[in-house]
């Protein structure tokens, strides 16, 4: 049981450098990018320089998924409660703490005794798998690097005139009968997501390659419910090199209320 829901968890999950001396990339971070004042003036939806193509479909999907600007701005932190249900029917519950810019943490329960906890603080990625010790340890940098980079709070079609990054529209295609957008976006560090957005401007799937094992990640998302102005998928199925790993299922989810910045640290 321990190694299936290590493995779920692993599905899970300007001034940057691109990589290190030894050819190893490095994340994405949004503390290299910003200084605290720069983060609370910076505008995330700002996308002068882009084909007008492109500008139209991102902002068709701030206004529609995001609930535009202003309410963007008033959305700082989610508590989401689920489960991650294994392909071989093993079932896990979990708690997904998110909150600006990148904070996230991630417990899945494994029977009544222990945990797998995965979190960014904003600085460190660390670790604590409470059935091998009580100590956490940073997380290793090529898991780490994968989880930074899905740490962004409300992902990486924000912020689109980043330096180093890229958006651009790839083509057209079907998402369980739903025709789609095609939309890559390319990080400074070289990770990429290849999303598909509907007709409603929603995120039915996204494509990405896994940093830890370069294995391909493509997740198709529904039951999409509005919750204080934003768009989130109840349901998610992950796969992995076309082979359906998992599904997450969201049974609920609090926005601004319960996340501190103190519960990201690491324990001493």
């Amino acid at each position: 049981m321990k190694q299936s829901v290590l493995s779920a968890i692993g599905l899970l999950a300007v001034t940057a450098l691109l990589w290190s001396s030894d050819g190893t990339i490095q994340p994405y971070r949004h503390s290299d990018l910003f200084t605290d004042e720069e983060a609370v003036s910076s505008d995330p939806m700002k996308v002068e320089g882009l084909d007008l193509g492109t500008k139209y479909l991102l902002k068709g999907y701030y206004q529609k998924s995001l609930g535009g600007a202003e309410n963007w701005e008033q959305v700082q932190s989610l508590f989401i409660r689920g489960q991650i249900v294994n392909s071989n029917g093993d079932n896990f519950e979990f708690i997904n703490l998110r909150k600006k810019p990148d904070l996230n943490k991630l417990v899945v329960y494994v029977g009544k005794e222990h945990q797998i906890i995965r979190c960014y603080n904003g600085v460190e990625a660390w670790q604590h798998q409470t059935f091998e010790g009580d100590k956490a340890e940073p997380m290793l940098v090529n898991v780490a690097v994968d989880f930074i980079r899905d740490s962004w709070f409300g992902g990486h079609l924000l912020y689109p005139m980043l330096p180093g990054k890229r958006i651009e529209r790839v083509g057209f295609a079907m998402v369980e009968a739903e025709m789609c957008t095609l939309v890559k976006v390319t990080l400074p560090n070289g990770q990429y997501y290849t999303i598909s957005l509907d007709s409603n401007r929603y995120e039915r799937a996204e494509e990405t390659v896994r940093a830890v094992d370069g294995s391909k990640r493509y997740s198709i998302q529904s039951d999409f419910q509005r919750l204080s102005g934003v768009i989130l998928p109840f349901k998610s199925q992950i796969f992995q090199d076309d082979v359906l790993m998992q599904e997450i299922i969201i049974d609920s989810v609090v926005f601004n209320k319960g996340v501190m910045p103190w519960m990201f640290n690491r324990p001493e």
